[in-house]
């Protein structure tokens, strides 16, 4: 591959030029324009094996997210999953009670026995019950 002109006289001696052979003035730039594509080459290498080990480092990260976040949904699930089946278990074999009104009491008992404590305060002052 050359970039430029060589030529030769009769006489077999060379003049300067832009050839590979030529020891004159213009016979280092070969040597230098390989020189710089050769670094160009080796950079434009250099910077494809960091793109492709960034890539992996890039996929590697993103599958050990991926099994994170597939473990923590598989123990969610199974969280719910027990909880439905703990709820269930309560609902049949919890009893609901009835107030005086038919409608079923959805107070703790804690709540229950305040509400009681405020309804006696409401009759002892002369307030409805």
């Amino acid at each position: 591959m050359t970039c430029g002109l060589h030529y030769e006289h009769d006489s077999g001696e060379e003049r300067g030029g832009w050839g590979r052979r030529g020891r004159g003035r213009g016979g280092n730039v070969h040597m230098f324009w390989h020189s710089n594509s050769t670094r160009r080459l080796e950079d434009l290498e250099e910077q494809m094996r960091k793109v492709v080990r960034d890539f992996q480092a890039l996929e590697l990260e993103w599958e050990n997210a991926y099994d994170k976040l597939r473990s923590m949904m598989q123990r969610v699930a199974k969280r719910a999953e027990i909880a439905e089946k703990a709820a269930e278990a309560a609902d049949a074999t919890t009893i609901v009670p009835q107030g005086e009104d038919g409608k079923p009491i959805i107070l703790s008992p804690r709540q229950r026995i305040i509400q009681a404590q405020i309804a006696e305060r409401r009759r002892m002052m002369g307030g409805k019950p």
